[in-house]
């Protein structure tokens, strides 16, 4: 019998126990979370998607029969699927990324008006070094 356990840590800090028990013989799946069984298949002889919440992450478990007839167990947090954490997150992300290119353009700004005010610098030593030159060679 196949048993896999992963630790889920969600975003308030919780610490959740994921387990996975499958049948060598029988192909039994069961899925428990924090010692509480969440789903229960039988004969699962081929790979297969289980999802399930913890919190509001949406959760895959993922089992893949590999060419040797064993298989292997994946789990996986979908941040793809449309729900209202992932809607959450979607509109976190489109504002940090406004934000960054504000900052961005402001420091192309900044860095442009800081290499023409040095640039106009430049120019006018370059003018009064000129001048000064010039009345050198009158005299």
């Amino acid at each position: 019998m196949a048993q896999v356990q992963w630790i889920f840590l969600d975003n308030a800090g919780g610490r959740h126990r994921v387990g996975l028990y499958h049948g060598d013989q029988s192909g039994h799946v069961m899925i428990h979370c924090n010692l509480m069984i969440t789903q229960v298949d039988f004969s699962v002889k081929e790979s297969k998607t289980y999802t399930f919440f913890i919190e509001d992450e949406l959760i895959e478990i993922r089992l893949h029969k590999e060419a040797n007839e064993r298989f292997s167990y994946e789990f996986y947090v979908n941040k793809e699927a449309n729900t209202p954490l992932n809607q959450a997150r979607k509109i976190e992300n489109r504002r940090t990324f406004k934000q960054l290119m504000a900052l961005v353009a402001l420091l192309i700004t900044f860095i442009g008006l800081a290499l023409w005010l040095g640039h106009c610098l430049t120019e006018r030593r370059n003018e009064r070094w000129s001048r000064m030159h010039h009345y050198q060679q009158k005299e």
